[in-house]
C-alpha cells in the first residue's frame, strides 16, 4: 500500500477532476516510471501499470479494477495520458499536458491587494528570525518553503514501497521460468519481482497453494496447445480455470513428487532450472 500520494489541487480543478481518488491515481502514474515495468511500443516508452496494483496501492480510493479501467480512460480522453492495451497489458505514459502535473504557479493574491504583500513580507521577516533561534525550523524553511514545485517536494519525501511476496513466491517463479526455459532456450529471464508479485496473487486472491500452482503449470507445460500460450504466472492465473477443466477432462492429474515441503523437488531440478537458478548452498541444507 502506498503511503504518501501527493496532489496537485490546482490541476485537479484545471482539468476538472471530480474527486480526489483521481488526483491520488494520477500522482501515481505520475510516478511510474520510478516503480513500473518499462515497455517499448513503436520507439515509445510505456509503463505497465496493472489495475490490480492500483487497488492494492491505492485502496482508499479505488476498490474495483473497472473503476481504475474507467478512469484510465477518462485520463485519455482528456489528452493527459497515453493508454493502449499490448500483450494484455495496460501501458500508459504521461502527455506533455500530463507532465504539467509536476509544475507549480504561484498565488498572486498580492498583486491584487498590495497590503497581503506587505503583510507577507513582514510575515517572511519574521519566520527568518524564528529560523535563526531554532536551528530545525530553518532547516525546514530551507528545504521546503524554497521547493518551487511538487516534483522536488516528492524528491525530498521519496515514497518506500515494501515487496509484497514471500521467498516461497520468488523460488516458485524461479523454477517456473526454469520450465520456461526448457521449453524456449533462447527466452529471456523475467522480472522475477514481477513474477512472484503475480504468485502471491494467485495464493491470496484466488486461493491456490504453491504446491497447485506449479502441478498445473508443469501440466501446461507439457501440453502441445498450453505450452506455447502459458509461458508466466500471470497467463497462468488468466487461465485457470481452462486449464484447470482441460486437466481434468484428459487424465488424473500428475504430482511433482513432493512431501511436506512444497519446493522438495527443487534440490533435484538443476538439469531442468540450468543457470536461470543458483541454490544457495544454506537453502540446499534445509531442502
Amino acid at each position: 500500500m502506498r503511503f504518501t500520494t501527493h496532489i496537485n489541487n490546482q490541476k485537479c480543478l484545471e482539468w476538472e477532476f471530480t474527486t480526489l481518488s483521481q488526483g491520488a491515481l494520477f500522482d501515481l502514474l505520475n510516478q511510474a516510471s520510478s516503480w513500473a515495468q518499462a515497455h517499448y511500443v513503436d520507439g515509445k516508452t510505456l509503463y505497465w501499470v496493472s489495475r490490480s496494483m492500483v487497488v492494492e496501492q491505492l485502496p482508499l480510493a479505488y476498490k474495483k479494477e473497472d473503476t481504475v479501467y474507467r478512469a484510465f480512460k477518462e485520463f485519455a480522453e482528456k489528452g493527459l495520458i497515453e493508454y493502449i492495451k499490448y500483450d494484455e497489458k495496460d501501458l500508459i505514459c504521461l502527455t506533455e499536458k500530463g507532465k504539467e502535473w509536476n509544475s507549480f504557479t504561484p498565488s498572486k493574491s498580492s498583486d491584487f491587494n498590495p497590503e497581503v504583500g506587505l503583510q507577507s513580507d513582514d510575515t517572511r521577516i519574521s519566520i527568518r528570525k524564528g529560523s535563526d533561534l531554532n536551528p530545525t525550523d530553518k532547516y525546514i524553511n530551507n528545504k521546503y518553503i524554497n521547493n518551487k514545485n511538487t516534483s522536488s517536494l516528492q524528491a525530498a519525501t521519496p515514497t518506500k514501497r515494501k515487496v509484497k511476496f514471500s521467498d516461497d513466491d520468488l523460488k516458485c517463479a524461479q523454477w517456473i521460468f526454469g520450465l520456461v526455459k526448457k521449453l524456449i532456450p533462447t527466452a529471456k529471464q523475467p522480472t522475477f519481482d514481477s513474477w512472484a508479485r503475480d504468485i502471491r496473487l494467485i495464493r491470496e486472491r484466488d486461493g491456490r497453494t504453491h504446491r497447485e500452482i506449479c502441478e498445473l503449470f508443469q501440466w501446461a507445460n507439457q501440453d502441445s496447445f498450453w505450452a506455447a500460450n502459458v509461458l508466466s504466472p500471470s497467463k497462468l492465473r488468466e487461465k485457470w480455470n481452462q486449464l484447470e477443466a482441460k486437466r481434468k477432462s484428459k487424465s488424473t492429474p500428475s504430482k511433482i513428487g513432493w512431501d511436506d515441503n512444497p519446493f522438495d523437488f527443487m534440490s533435484n531440478c538443476d538439469d531442468l532450472v540450468g543457470e536461470v537458478i543458483t541454490i544457495p548452498q544454506d537453502v540446499a541444507k534445509e531442502l
